[in-house]
């Protein structure tokens, strides 16, 4: 044999015991490793743990029976707690999404977390290293062990590429919720089947939303399919398992108009709120994981600071409406959009003159909308002064009589005498009187808006602080009782005319909503002038220096003390209004 021949028969035995070794290692599984998966398949998961023990015991480094140990403690741990009396009432499926969605937030945020800036980047390390050390912590108490955080990401993969394709146990919630995440994960590694397999489950389930967003945008073209499929059971949605992965890119324009926006501190607030709240600055991590995953994937493309950007949803039964809000660092204000879902994507929802609402909203601000009457609230926390009424003892006088002995000298016909006399005294006496007096309460003034879904328009209508003790139908039906007045932003006229018959309340409405004109005061005093360009400062809320100022709008049933803070009501005007303004007060000066 030639040397060249016996080279090539050395290389193909070279290739064959190669190959017979592969061929070993792949027909050699662990017989622990087929007993712990046929455990978990019939739901014995304290065996299973057992298994998976000894499978490691013969391999430490396999990360498949790490994985999938760490799931069946997290298994175990559920069913005991269920079984438990003291137990919480939170079904196991939504605390393995939620435990899930925790871990997924965690990594999201160690990745991306140069995006932070200032004290929202040191707030999110040490957010981050605590989630681990607590993790850690949990799984060494279960004698569970990685060796670093990557070792445990690959372990968690390797787990769902098993637990995937295992048949969830029938009517086991729990099981079918860990066939969800393990397709979700399977899914962002390119797998079509786990991504159709989360395409269906997504669009019946709302619940399972968030999944969408570990798989990322490429799921994005399956969902949009299937939900103008007119076969698809999913069609009644709307496609409503697009809105998250839709929202990305209604974030990333608001975060790209303001490059200032920064992580909200309480000198930022309006003074009359700023003890409304205690953190310094405005938490970041106070949102569900969700909201934190998709406001750090939509600016990831902007490199925008997440912590400066707050999303809030808006929901009910019928719509979908998000409030979007920032700190302007440039302008010293807060900025807001509104987006509302049509099925298939975000739309811009118009705010009367623009997007951005008051400069005296702060992020966190409450919102609710009610479709049935097409109404949105948007609530700012404030603190007012209320009118209490309490029942005091107090002394008063009262008259009463008593009969004394008097001389009488015509008495005794003429001899004089004693005689009795009824005479009058004072006395006091305690009674119950009822008695005002006025204390701070905590509440909301409720900016109530229109809101026209086709046109994609919110006007808005009233403004009314509400205490927190009550809701805001019950306040509304107490002040439409107290005034005839049911929108403060269309002020009816009172009969007070100007000397020269205008009525200046209908003045004050027209400088409210559309451009005037020299011509429309020639029949105003100097100081009607001064009562109309005030009157859009009281329809603002503002609250005069001026006692004159302060008695003369004190009178009118649509004026509503908010604020005394001049920057907060200006922050509310439209360039139309302010125009106005500058008008009447170049007017006044002439």
């Amino acid at each position: 044999m030639t040397k060249a021949a016996t080279i090539t028969v050395t290389l193909v035995g070279i290739g064959l015991v190669a190959a017979l070794v592969v061929v070993r290692t792949r027909l050699s599984v662990n017989p622990h490793y087929t007993l712990g998966k046929q455990d978990l398949q019939a739901g014995n998961y304290g065996d299973a743990v057992s298994q998976f023990r000894l499978c490691l015991s013969d391999d430490p480094n396999d990360q498949k029976a790490k994985g999938l140990l760490a799931y069946s403690v997290i298994r175990t741990e559920l069913e005991d707690r269920a079984d438990s009396s003291s137990a919480e009432d939170v079904k196991p499926e939504d605390e393995l999404l939620t435990g899930f969605m925790h871990g997924y937030e965690v990594n999201e945020l160690d990745e991306n977390l140069d995006l932070f800036r200032g004290d929202a980047k040191k707030q999110i390390d040490e957010a981050v290293k605590s989630y681990r050390k607590s993790l850690r912590d949990d799984l060494t108490k279960y004698r569970v062990s990685f060796n670093d955080w990557t070792d445990l990401t690959a372990s968690t993969v390797a787990a769902a590429q098993e637990l995937y394709p295992l048949k969830p146990g029938i009517d086991n919630a729990a099981d079918e919720r860990a066939k969800d995440i393990a397709a979700a994960i399977v899914a962002a590694g390119g797998d079509s089947d786990a991504r159709d397999y989360l395409v269906k489950r997504t669009a019946t389930n709302p619940d399972l939303l968030p999944l969408t967003l570990v798989v990322g945008d490429s799921i994005t073209a399956s969902l949009r399919q299937e939900s103008s499929n007119k076969e698809s059971f999913i069609q009644e949605e709307s496609g409503n398992s697009l809105r998250l992965l839709a929202l990305k890119p209604g974030i990333a324009s608001f975060a790209s108009t303001d490059p200032s926006f920064r992580q909200t501190r309480k000198a930022d607030m309006p003074k009359d709120q700023r003890n409304l709240l205690d953190e310094k600055p405005v938490p970041f991590l106070g949102d569900d994981e969700a909201t934190v995953v998709v406001t750090i994937e939509s600016l990831k493309s902007v490199k925008a600071d997440p912590a400066a950007i707050h999303v809030r949803f808006i929901d009910d039964d019928a719509s979908h409406l998000v409030l979007l809000s920032g700190y302007s660092g440039s302008d010293s204000r807060f900025r807001c959009r509104l987006l509302m879902w049509d099925g298939q994507s975000y739309q811009q929802v118009s705010l009367g003159s623009g997007t951005d609402m008051y400069s005296s909203l702060p992020i966190g601000s409450k919102a609710e909308y009610d479709s049935k009457k097409n109404r949105l609230l948007i609530g700012v926390d404030k603190i007012q002064l209320v009118t209490r009424t309490r029942t005091e003892k107090q002394s008063h006088p009262v008259t009463r009589y008593r009969v004394e002995s008097r001389y009488d000298p015509s008495s005794n016909t003429g001899y004089g005498g004693y005689v009795n006399v009824t005479v009058p005294y004072t006395d006091y006496e305690m009674s119950p009187v009822d008695v005002d007096y006025k204390e701070p309460a905590i509440g909301e003034v409720w900016h109530e808006f229109s809101l026209q879904p086709e046109a994609a328009v919110a006007t808005e209508t009233r403004r009314l602080w509400v205490e927190n003790s009550e809701s805001y139908d019950t306040a509304l039906e107490k002040a439409k009782r107290e005034s005839a007045e049911e929108s403060p932003k269309a002020p009816q006229s009172n009969g007070v005319r100007s000397q020269g018959g205008v009525d200046i309340d209908t003045m004050i409405a027209l400088c409210l909503q559309a451009p005037v004109a020299p011509s429309d005061f020639t029949r105003l005093s100097k100081s009607e002038l001064r009562l109309v360009r005030n009157g859009i400062f009281a329809m603002k809320g503002y609250i005069f220096r001026s006692p004159d100022l302060r008695r003369y709008f004190a009178g009118k049933s649509w004026y509503t003390p908010l604020t005394s803070s001049m920057d907060s009501v200006m922050g509310t005007m439209n360039p139309t209004q302010k125009a106005n303004i500058d008008l009447i007060k170049s007017l006044e000066t002439k």
